[in-house]
C-alpha cells in the first residue's frame, strides 16, 4: 500500500500528495508525509510545500 514499487521515485511529489490528503483531513497522510519531509533537502522541503500551497489554492489545477 502506498510504496510505489516499480515505479521511479519522486519524493517531492510523494510530499505535495501527501501533504494535500492530511490538508484534507486524511490523517494516516501525516506521519507517511512528515517521513518525507525528514528525507527532503531543505531546498526540495521548501519547493514542495511552494507546489502544495499552488496546488492547494488553484482548487487541484496546477498539481504536480
Amino acid at each position: 500500500h502506498g510504496k510505489g514499487q516499480g515505479t521511479p521515485q519522486d519524493i517531492v511529489s510523494s510530499y505535495i500528495w501527501l501533504s494535500l490528503a492530511a490538508t484534507n483531513g486524511y490523517e494516516g497522510a501525516q506521519e507517511p508525509r512528515d517521513n518525507v519531509a525528514k528525507t527532503l533537502t531543505p531546498s526540495q522541503l521548501e519547493e514542495a510545500q511552494k507546489r502544495t500551497r499552488l496546488c492547494y489554492e488553484s482548487q487541484y489545477q496546477n498539481c504536480p
